[in-house]
């Protein structure tokens, strides 16, 4: 301690100053750097939980009076009626690109409902298009139809007008023996009719076919075979003209029991003419008629005259099937038993 003392009592006053001087150069390079250090080197950030705790315990800071100055100093007027075409700031300017955007955005959308109300209405006027249109077409149709219905109609009702139309106007039937050489002898009826052509056309190639048949008894049978021949023959009989037809039926001979009947009683007889022929139309016409003619007793070379019958030939068959032997027994039987 003592050594000390001595050593700084010796050290002379110009050293002394040398020592100060170095040692606040010394301070002063210390200190210049570390302000430095604390300008550009930030304070560690403290974690989000110890924020929000100080932040709950620090007050809020107040605007600065400059800040608020500045906002209230600012005009806004233009955002309810900016003036576009002289935009004063770059806020004006980005509000009138904001509604010129939101007009755009409203006129597509508009121009887009006219366009979806146009597209509804188009389609609903071509459907109408298309169900008229179909409509046109069914009556179209429907017209072209009756129009073919009424030349059809037209053209029947004048081939009608003018087409032949025949019918037997009188006959007789008479009962001949065989002739010309014929070996069978026996009876047979010989048929002649008269046949006018009522219509405004020839009638082309008429042909004719008989069957008869004799009674009593009411079952008796027709013979023979209504049997026309090929179209290819016949004979044509013009407006308003007359033929007279005969025809020998040498398949329907009378035999023992009609000429008993013929000897002691009036001969009664049923005739089926069936006859056809051509129109000038191509067309070929069938028709059918039945006569019945009564002979008086032993009355062979007598004409008796065709009288139309009453009944067509189904209803004959039927009288002729109801009046077997068999079936009138089971009828009178059936009878009986009713009452």
């Amino acid at each position: 301690m003592e050594i000390h003392r001595g050593v700084l009592a010796s050290m002379s006053y110009r050293c002394w100053l040398r020592i100060v001087a170095l040692g606040l150069i010394v301070c002063g390079a210390g200190i210049l750097p570390a302000s430095g250090q604390n300008d550009q080197v930030e304070p560690p950030k403290a974690s989000p939980i110890v924020e929000r705790e100080n932040a709950a315990d620090i007050p809020a800071t107040p605007e600065k009076p400059a800040l608020a100055a500045i906002r209230e100093g600012l005009d806004h007027s233009f955002w309810k009626s900016p003036k576009c075409s002289e935009s004063a700031s770059h806020d004006e300017a980005d509000l009138c690109q904001q509604i010129r955007m939101a007009n755009a955005a409203e006129s597509t959308l508009l121009i887009a409902w006219w366009q979806f109300g146009l597209g509804v209405l188009g389609g609903a006027l071509l459907f109408a298009n298309l169900y008229y249109a179909r409509r046109a077409a069914n009556g179209a149709i429907a017209a072209a139809e009756a129009a073919q219905a009424a030349v059809t109609v037209a053209r029947e009702m004048g081939e009608a007008q003018v087409r032949a139309y025949v019918r037997i106007v009188s006959g007789t039937v008479e009962l001949v023996s065989g002739s010309f050489g014929m070996v069978d002898q026996r009876l047979r009826p010989l048929v002649s009719i008269k046949v006018r052509n009522y219509g405004q056309s020839p009638t082309l190639r008429f042909q004719w076919s008989i069957i008869v048949r004799y009674y009593p008894p009411m079952d008796s049978p027709f013979l023979g075979n209504l049997c026309l021949g090929s179209d290819s023959w016949g004979k044509d009989i013009g407006p308003g003209e007359e033929l007279s037809l005969s025809l020998n039926l040498g398949s329907a001979l009378l035999d023992s029991s009609a000429m008993q009947i013929l000897a002691t009683e009036e001969f009664h007889m049923d005739f089926v003419i069936r006859y056809a022929f051509h129109d000038v139309f191509g067309n070929r016409v069938e028709d059918e008629r039945i006569f019945t003619a009564f002979v008086p007793p032993n009355g062979v070379g007598i004409k008796a005259s065709l009288i139309p019958h009453v009944f067509d030939k189904q209803t004959i068959d039927r009288l002729i099937e109801a009046n077997k032997p068999e079936n009138l027994a089971r009828w009178e039987s059936e009878k009986g038993r009713e009452e």
